[in-house]
């Protein structure tokens, strides 16, 4: 276990190696929150040049209500709706 949690602080990710892999799994249609990575990272891996859009004013986190009990809260980053 603890060689494990080195391991990882050692490590180097090939970003070309990785695009390369995400754009392949990409192809084959495999469900890509599979891979640990959310969508928004998978874009920037594959497409390092990309440009971010313009953010307007209101790109904040979004509060959202339960259908079933009423409570409020702010989804965590990944989450889908």
């Amino acid at each position: 276990m603890v060689a494990d949690n080195r391991l990882a602080e050692l490590a180097v990710r090939d970003n070309d190696k990785l695009s390369e892999l995400l754009s392949d799994l990409k192809v084959l249609d495999i469900d890509m929150e599979l891979t640990a990575y959310d969508l928004n990272e998978i874009d920037e891996i594959t497409n390092p040049n990309m440009v971010d859009p313009p953010r307007s004013g209101n790109d904040g986190p979004k509060e959202v209500e339960c259908p079933q009990c009423g409570e409020i809260f702010i989804p965590s980053k990944g989450t889908t709706l």
